[in-house]
C-alpha cells in the first residue's frame, strides 16, 4: 500500500505527517462517536459489526507502525506487482486491553485497484475509511497514484469525494467483509 510520502521526504517530514494523521484520525473518531447517537441500524446489524470486528481482532495479522498497533485482514487478487490487481484491507487499531484481550480505538479499511500501464508503472485508485468503534464512517479519502514498478510514488492526488459517495463505496466493501467472516465463523 502506498504511503503518499515522496522519496525526497525526510524522516522528520514522515514523522510529522504521521503524527498529524494520527491526531486527525483520533479527532475524527471522537466526532463520529458523538454522532453515533443517531445510529439507526438494527440491533442485528450492530451485532454483525461487533462480530466482524471481534473476528478481525482474533484472526488478523498484527503489525505495529508509527500509526499504531494494527490487526488486519486482507484480500488481494495478486501480490505480483507486474500484474493489475485489487486489494482490500480491514484493520482494527489499538493495543492490549484488560486481561490481555485486544482493545481497539478505531477501525480502518481501504480498497485499492492497481492497473499496470503500458510503460510498466502502476496506476492506483484507493479509497480509505476511518470508522468509529460502532462502524460509522468518521472520515474518508479517495486517492489516485502513479508508482514505478519498485514502489516509488510519481503522483499522489487526492480526489474530491462527498459523504454520499463514500457511503456508496463503503456499503459493498462492508458487505463483502461481513460475508467473508460469516463463511469462516459462526453466522453473523
Amino acid at each position: 500500500m502506498a504511503t503518499g510520502i515522496s522519496e525526497g521526504s525526510t524522516q522528520a517530514d514522515a514523522q510529522a505527517a504521521a503524527e498529524h494523521k494520527a491526531r486527525e484520525g483520533l479527532d475524527a473518531t471522537a466526532r463520529a462517536a458523538e454522532g453515533s447517537a443517531n445510529d439507526n441500524r438494527s440491533p442485528a446489524d450492530k451485532e454483525k459489526w461487533t462480530r466482524l470486528v471481534d473476528y478481525v481482532a482474533d484472526h488478523g495479522e498484527s503489525e505495529e507502525n508509527n500509526m499504531g498497533f494494527y490487526v488486519s485482514l486482507k484480500d488481494e487478487s495478486s501480490q505480483d506487482r507486474s500484474k493489475s490487481r485489487t486489494a482490500t484491507y480491514f484493520s482494527v487499531v489499538g493495543g492490549p486491553g484488560e486481561g490481555g484481550h485486544f482493545s481497539y480505538t478505531r477501525v480502518e479499511s481501504s480498497s485499492e485497484v492497481w492497473t499496470v500501464t503500458t510503460d510498466g508503472n502502476l496506476r492506483g485508485d484507493q479509497w480509505m475509511f476511518l470508522l468509529s468503534r460502532d462502524g460509522q464512517i468518521a472520515k474518508y479519502w479517495h486517492y489516485h497514484f502513479l508508482e514505478t514498478k519498485d514502489g516509488r510514488v510519481l503522483e499522489h492526488k487526492s480526489q474530491p469525494v462527498t459523504l454520499a459517495q463514500a457511503q456508496e463505496k463503503w456499503a459493498p466493501l462492508l458487505a463483502k467483509w461481513m460475508s467473508k467472516v460469516e463463511s469462516k465463523s459462526n453466522p453473523l
